[in-house]
């Protein structure tokens, strides 16, 4: 049985290493964990027998077995970079594989009409959603291990990821709907916290306040925190689109105190380089503005949505 050939990451990573002279610069690079440019160059190893580098405190240099593989994996790379280019302008139809992941409010109100366009104009892409928390590294640590390549995110981005900020989401305070309106009691009010990373900014949003909650209730879920405050548990404080769409038992309101947090769309220079992938972006970007900015006005966006379009 024939072995199977290396594949285009992997030629990739290789000459990544060649250039860097380390495994943990083109990791850097590539905006990849070392772990996973490991795993790629002794997948190519262990397939053929063959050591390519050796590893050590300086780097990882090439065995006399790469320098003599190197014409080759050369031709290959420059191969497949010319295969892609004719490929792609054959018969304008996308192909490829774009996996996106985000965090569930953005993937719900944001990105659920732009996937949709995409996938219908576009049915030759095999384009997936992934849906995590911003927690652990959340969507960042997706795109770093090579298991995503777009997405949505509320961290801040390395400097080795393309990305363009979306919009800003405004903080609001939520509490069971009442009949009148009536002042929320801060001392004796219980704080229902949404364990996720945008909450480490609410206990300094309470101080800004004043507001000293009698007790605060930590919850890893954000639909299980609009729950219990529905039902009388406590308030909570949330980014604006991790409510909605908002149960009619629950209003919103916007703070004394104005905080936002951002959410910023990111991808790696190669699939910002291609075609199907700028198509992708310029569509999520273009349906965010559509959906929240006036056509007069873009502070009205702020005023209806408590969401600022970023351009």
């Amino acid at each position: 049985m024939a072995r199977a050939l290396p594949t285009a990451a992997q030629i990739s990573i290789v000459h990544k290493i060649l250039g860097a002279g380390s495994f943990s610069g083109a990791a850097l690079e590539l905006d990849l964990t070392q772990s996973a440019v490991s795993r790629m160059v002794q997948g190519i190893e262990e397939q053929y027998g063959v050591e390519l580098f050796v590893r050590g405190r300086k780097g990882a240099t090439p065995t006399p077995a790469m320098k003599k593989l190197l014409p080759a994996f050369r031709q290959a790379l420059q191969g497949l970079e010319e295969l892609g280019r004719l490929l792609e302008h054959q018969d304008g139809v996308q192909r490829g594989r774009i996996r996106v992941a985000s965090f569930r409010s953005a993937a719900t109100q944001l990105l659920s009409q732009p996937l949709k366009t995409f996938l219908v104009r576009h049915p030759a892409v095999d384009l997936s959603l992934q849906v995590v928390r911003e927690v652990d590294g959340g969507v960042l640590e997706l795109l770093r291990n090579g298991e995503a390549e777009i997405g949505v995110t509320t961290d801040a981005p390395s400097r080795r990821l393309r990305s363009w900020p979306l919009a800003r989401d405004e903080y609001v305070l939520v509490r069971e709907r009442s009949k009148g309106r009536r002042r929320l009691d801060t001392k004796g009010a219980t704080l229902i916290l949404w364990k996720e990373r945008c909450s480490a900014v609410v206990p300094q949003i309470a101080n800004d306040m004043n507001w000293r909650p009698k007790k605060i209730v930590e919850v890893d879920s954000d639909a299980a925190v609009l729950s219990m405050v529905e039902n009388g548990a406590g308030v909570t404080v949330m980014p604006r689109l991790a409510t909605e769409p908002l149960s009619a038992g629950l209003e919103a309101e916007r703070l004394p105190v104005t905080v936002y947090r951002q959410i910023t769309l990111c991808t790696t220079a190669a699939v910002a380089n291609s075609q199907a992938g700028r198509l992708l972006i310029q569509g999520i970007r273009r349906s965010v503005q559509q959906r929240f900015r006036s056509a007069t006005d873009t502070a009205e966006s702020e005023r209806n949505f408590g969401v600022t379009i970023s351009h």
